[in-house]
């Protein structure tokens, strides 16, 4: 049996290295290390090690940054199972909201206040509790995604709370008056039948764009099939999975466009 410096008897596992002390785990033909500055507190962290690890809460101390694991996520866990403008979205959050202030941090350093004063910040910034929820759930699913895997502890995404939600300003349709007047405005704009069909119908601009006149406009029954829409994104470092299909009235935009 080990013994310290002093002579005295160490328990199973543990011994002196210096003023500290070292103990030792073997757990499914791994070895695990931990360290105190006592016997009784290195006891305290072999006790916690082996709980984790037969409770499978255990977590390996990797320097894996978090914009690492994002692109290991998006890539991974994302890519073949969202919509391609879905994955730009996501894309498109992390570059502006997230990567600044978190990109470079090791990703199981971050902690729920972390996410608190990213949240805060966002605020002060005059991002709109909508744009926040968003990016929140980007984070949210990157997250936990990580714990699944055992790269971090717990989702610090599930500690941190989501501003509060102003009072909304209601949202005003515009009058006949108003549309008529619009519509003299933009009597000589190429888009006129464009702005006319969207006052007429309610339809969003991303829904008038993936019209197909052919296969969407009944004239006989004067309906409009609102069947897709199009989404204009930059796709020159985005590989399309190659089980996505593109429909051939697309084929010709794709790399600048994204119909779905």
């Amino acid at each position: 049996m080990a013994v310290d410096k002093k002579g005295r008897k160490l328990p199973k596992g543990i011994r002196q290295r210096g003023q500290t002390y070292e103990g030792r785990l073997n757990f499914e033909y791994k070895s695990y290390t931990v360290h105190g500055r006592t016997i009784g507190e290195t006891q305290k962290a072999l006790t916690d090690l082996k709980y984790r690890l037969e409770h499978g809460m255990y977590v390996n101390n990797s320097k894996q940054t978090f914009e690492e694991w994002f692109h290991v996520w998006m890539n991974e866990y994302k890519k073949n199972q969202v919509k391609v403008g879905t994955y730009l979205s996501y894309q498109k959050y992390y570059d502006g909201m997230i990567k600044e202030p978190l990109g470079k941090k090791q990703i199981n350093s971050i902690r729920g206040d972390d996410i608190q004063k990213l949240y805060n910040n966002w605020t002060k910034d005059g991002y709109a509790l909508s744009t926040i929820k968003i990016a929140s759930a980007v984070l949210n699913g990157c997250f936990k995604q990580a714990h699944k895997n055992g790269i971090i502890e717990r989702n610090p995404v599930k500690l941190a709370q989501l501003p509060r939600e102003k009072a909304k300003t209601k949202k005003k349709a515009m009058t006949k008056e108003q549309q008529q007047l619009f519509m003299e405005y933009a009597k000589d704009s190429y888009l006129y039948n464009f702005f006319a069909i969207m006052l007429r119908t309610g339809m969003r601009s991303g829904e008038m764009r993936g019209l197909i006149y052919a296969l969407d406009v009944d004239k006989k029954a004067r309906v409009i099939h609102v069947q897709r829409t199009l989404k204009y994104e930059n796709l020159q470092d985005y590989e399309i999975p190659k089980d996505v299909e593109i429909p051939k009235e697309y084929e010709d935009k794709i790399g600048t466009a994204c119909a779905r």
